[in-house]
């Protein structure tokens, strides 16, 4: 459809849109992961599967992560590749050892388990397809380096040692 868009009018779209029922797909960005990923806790508290204290832990990472997505100025999900998540690693690293009692960074390997957790939500919930990846390069998982399709098991290609 960007095609279409560079030569054909905005009105002519619009009228093609409407008179078709096409609906224009918006790209996921990282808000609405975050906001997906918290009804899917909200849910679990509620069914009593998630201990609140959990749920707070949870919103810890997310926070951080959405303060260095802000900091990278980072919105879509497609712009959330490996190489960024390796960048987050060593930024909350050093977020971490900052603070007194900091027990030399462990806790990022939570927060990177966390990450992959909402990722998997985004899969599952399909805020974002299983193939969304075809450089390899993405946070979605691992690539197929023929077809470029992102295995399901490694939602996030975030994964892996953390020092």
């Amino acid at each position: 459809m960007a095609r279409t868009q560079s030569i054909a009018s905005p009105a002519y779209i619009r009228s093609y849109r409407d008179l078709f029922g096409v609906k224009e797909k918006l790209e996921p960005t990282w808000t609405d992961l975050r906001n997906l990923f918290r009804t899917h806790i909200d849910q679990r508290i509620a069914m009593g599967k998630l201990q609140t204290s959990t749920a707070e832990r949870y919103e810890l990472t997310l926070s951080e992560f959405h303060a260095f997505l802000l900091e990278e100025k980072i919105t879509q999900l497609r712009q959330i590749t490996k190489p960024l998540v390796e960048r987050f690693k060593i930024w909350r690293i050093g977020r971490i050892k900052k603070r007194k009692q900091s027990r030399g960074a462990t806790g990022v390997v939570l927060d990177i388990a966390i990450l992959h957790r909402v990722f998997t939500v985004a899969v599952d919930s399909e805020l974002i397809s299983e193939e969304s990846s075809s450089d390899g390069g993405q946070a979605g998982g691992e690539s197929n380096e023929r077809s470029g399709a992102v295995h399901r098991e490694r939602p996030l290609a975030i994964t892996g040692s953390c020092g």
